[in-house]
């Protein structure tokens, strides 16, 4: 529901402003909104409105825009309505222990893919994501500009894309991200993202100078992803919005000194529900869209993961995160108990089956308080999340090192009451 809307043509501009439900959370904030018709602005996408929620108005940015938009601001500030960039995070620092050390999280397999039949080679770098269809997309994990399509029963169907630079090519198809109509490209070597629809046809790129590691669809069809994104106006700044019209909003600058390597997050959830963690600190945020402002931060010193945390390689590394209606839970590896080979400077990587250097991890945390609930290990190593989908990716080899892709479930198993 739109409150006061006013709309205003300024040449071949229709500006709308007024206070509706964000697109990204759950309080009103004041918007603004702009039919382009024909102008040289991004067209819409087939089946969108012209009007686009391109940014929600910042009450400290000056703007010239109507009267009546101008006293909404006021409203605002006076506290009718949340204002933004002033919520406030809270820091907790969580003890180092298991509420529940007698619960098991168990892995149910759903599919694999993969194995001596394969025709398309995979890797614990790969990426994979359901489709609107429930295709699965797959990727190399390397230096590959194509992605590999499973039909829902696992049977492959076909490639798509190809090397170079025009559209559907990629020089590094690296993370792949599926909304509710589209299917998201990113690829850091071409420096855009690309948006392919249900039958893999380019409909826009954009350009992007920076590498995605992961990101998730929220409403709309637009992109959340972390990335250091190092351009003038966005260094600094650790989350994106990416809608499908090319429109980026970046947020969540610290104010601290910038020292690079923002990236190294990953972000799970949904658009009512966005949570960040960082792939080298286990350090848990929740977000808040609607202000553009961290909720809770969720710190602690865990045994598993800080042990070698001062190696260069291998080291701990936490891949993802998911809230759902059982919990919040985390992926992460950590060094094999048997690995001894631990460089403390740059060299060579040995070329060893991952499950020989790494132990996967999964921790179920409780989103409110922050503590694990339960904490399990396993000598596999996890991709991550599977987006579009509630599903993880296991990546394993036979001993003649063929490679396989297990997407699996995740289930909490109490131990029964005394």
């Amino acid at each position: 529901m739109t409150v006061g809307a006013s709309t205003a043509r300024h040449g071949a501009v229709m500006i709308t402003t007024g206070i509706t439900p964000p697109p990204w959370g759950k309080h009103p904030s004041v918007f603004v909104w702009l039919d382009c018709g024909s102008t040289d602005n991004p067209r819409p996408l087939p089946g969108h409105p012209t009007e686009l929620p391109v940014k929600r108005f910042d009450p400290l940015a000056p703007t010239a825009i109507s009267g009546l938009a101008m006293a909404l601001v006021a409203l605002v500030i006076a506290g009718g309505f949340p204002a933004v960039g002033l919520a406030a995070q809270r820091v907790v620092q969580v003890p180092d222990e298991v509420a529940c050390p007698r619960c098991r999280i168990e892995l149910d397999r759903v599919l694999t893919i993969g194995g001596s039949d394969a025709i398309y080679d995979f890797s614990w770098y790969s990426e994979i994501t359901i489709d609107q269809l429930g295709r699965i997309l797959v990727t190399r994990g390397t230096m590959s500009p194509d992605i590999a399509v499973f039909l829902p029963d696992g049977s492959f169907l076909r490639r798509v894309g190809r090397k170079g630079q025009g559209p559907g090519e990629y020089v590094w198809a690296q993370t792949l991200v599926a909304g509710s109509r589209y299917v998201h490209v990113f690829d850091p070597a071409n420096a855009r993202r690309t948006v392919l629809d249900s039958a893999f046809n380019v409909v826009r790129t954009d350009p992007l100078p920076g590498q995605v590691r992961s990101g998730i669809a929220v409403r709309a069809d637009a992109v959340l992803f972390a990335a250091d994104l190092r351009t003038p106006s966005l260094v600094g700044k650790p989350l994106h919005l990416l809608d499908t019209l090319g429109g980026l909003f970046s947020f969540g600058e610290t104010g601290e000194v910038y020292r690079g390597d923002l990236r190294y997050q990953s972000v799970g959830g949904t658009a009512d529900d966005v949570w960040t963690v960082e792939n080298y600190q286990y350090r848990l945020t929740r977000w808040d869209l609607s202000t553009r402002q961290p909720m809770v931060s969720f710190f602690k010193r865990a045994r598993w993961f800080d042990g070698n945390a001062q190696s260069l390689w291998p080291r701990p590394y936490l891949r993802g995160i998911r809230p759902d209606s059982v919990g919040l839970w985390v992926i992460g590896q950590t060094p094999d108990p048997d690995w001894t080979d631990f460089h403390t400077e740059s060299r060579p990587i040995p070329k060893n089956p991952p499950h020989e250097v790494f132990d996967g991890v999964i921790d179920l945390v409780d989103p409110h308080s922050g503590r694990t609930i339960s904490h399990s290990r396993w000598d596999d190593v996890f991709i991550g999340f599977v987006s579009g989908s509630d599903l993880i990716a296991r990546y394993r080899e036979s001993e003649m090192g063929i490679p396989y892709i297990d997407l699996l479930r995740l289930r909490l198993t109490r131990p029964p009451a005394p």
